[in-house]
């Protein structure tokens, strides 16, 4: 290795370490997280959409699935809208779909199964846009909707829709920029900022956006 790259890497290596200490140490991630993150928009719409958030290997639902399915139901049983549609594709070992087990929840909980629709195959969030759009467009002319996902998540998923030609209320379902205060806590919230930036570059560059 020539003294030249030894120097970039040095420099390199220097760089992550104080990245990484910035991180831990102080609440820039949660400035950029806020930053970040599209502040909530309670009203009337036509139907509340929930976004998958994944599924453990026995079909149960993630911590993040099930704030989602609450706001979202709670948004439901609020009058916020007259239909509540519950995205998530199959990931555990049993077969079955978030949406579904999502779905026999809400039923739990005393929603209609004629205000329910709830669609398993869609595997990212662009696919969940166009699966929500084919099956709320036609007949039932859906324009407005609160959208319901993760405070990171939500300006990339809220451009989609939005392209889509809805008109998007958002809905997060949580305020971790506000509660992430240990190191921990603050490293993941880095991490999570890093991987929705490079999906917001993606999504742009291929057109979704």
């Amino acid at each position: 290795m020539t003294i030249g790259w030894q120097r970039v890497a040095r420099t390199l290596g220097i760089a992550t370490f104080v990245a990484f200490l910035l991180c831990v140490l102080t609440p820039l991630p949660n400035l950029l997280a806020k930053y970040q993150s599209v502040p909530s928009n309670v009203g009337p719409a036509d139907a509340i959409v929930v976004l998958g958030a994944g599924t453990l290997i026995d079909d149960s639902l993630t911590d993040e699935s099930m704030r989602r399915f609450i706001s979202g139901i709670s948004l439901f049983k609020e009058r916020r809208a007259p239909l509540i549609v519950l995205l998530g594709p199959v990931r555990g070992r049993r077969g079955r779909s978030e949406a579904e087990t999502r779905g026999q929840i809400a039923i739990e909980f005393g929603i209609p199964r004629d205000a329910l629709i709830t669609i398993g195959t869609a595997l990212t969030t662009q696919q969940e846009v166009l699966a929500t759009a084919h099956a709320l467009r036609g007949e039932r002319g859906v324009g407005r909707i609160l959208l319901v996902t993760e405070s990171m998540h939500m300006r990339r998923a809220k451009l989609l829709f939005e392209k889509a030609g809805f008109t998007v209320l958002p809905v997060s379902s949580d305020h971790f920029f506000e509660i992430a205060v240990s190191p921990q806590e603050r490293l993941w919230l880095a991490l999570r900022l890093a991987q929705e930036s490079v999906g917001l570059i993606y999504y742009r560059l291929a057109g979704y956006i």
